[in-house]
């Protein structure tokens, strides 16, 4: 559902030219930490994205230290940065709900929230801790688990989700709603 709607509002994006992005950078968690013996990591894509903008030295530092230049080649230009699937950085039920495992990536997130030059995008099944501060301000959660078919539809119209090849569609559109 969560990586349904974000990939079907990237589509009416990229349709769009991104709205002004003049980046960006898409990256799914989802299959990490699904396998025997293998723990979730934000490192690759921390190095990767590194690369990707121009870092002279991608592995140097510590993981915080690396998200902290992340921090700054991001918000060079306006980005488009969006992590689907962070579920398996996060620590699942418990007393630690939500909060992130990964060093990095709680270092990206406070940094990239509170202020930054374009739009960070994130699913999860659970809010993520270390932003919770900024909850109705600079972050807005969208809560989906309670949606309905025409509350998704009516979701996916907002978003940009308003045609079917040449035809004009509703927000109460039935193919929307499936």
């Amino acid at each position: 559902g969560k990586t349904s709607l974000v990939a079907t509002w990237m589509a009416e994006l990229a349709y769009k030219d991104w709205r002004g992005a003049e980046r960006v950078i898409d990256w799914s968690f989802y299959s990490q930490g699904t396998r025997d013996q293998t723990a979730a990591t934000a490192e690759f894509f921390v190095n990767q994205t590194l690369i990707d903008l121009g870092d002279p030295d991608p592995t140097a530092g510590s993981p915080e230290e690396r998200a902290t230049r992340l921090v700054s080649l991001i918000n060079e230009k306006k980005t488009l940065l969006v992590l689907d699937g962070l579920e398996p950085l996060q620590y699942p039920p418990g007393p630690m709900l939500g909060a992130l495992k990964d060093a990095g990536m709680a270092t990206l997130l406070r940094g990239l929230v509170p202020q930054n030059a374009g739009l960070v995008v994130v699913t999860t099944r659970e809010k993520v801790v270390e932003i919770k501060q900024h909850y109705g301000h600079s972050a807005i959660d969208h809560d989906l688990t309670e949606l309905s078919p025409l509350a998704g539809a009516k979701l996916l119209f907002n978003a940009g989700a308003t045609r079917a090849g040449a035809a004009t569609i509703e927000p109460d559109d039935e193919e929307l709603q499936e």
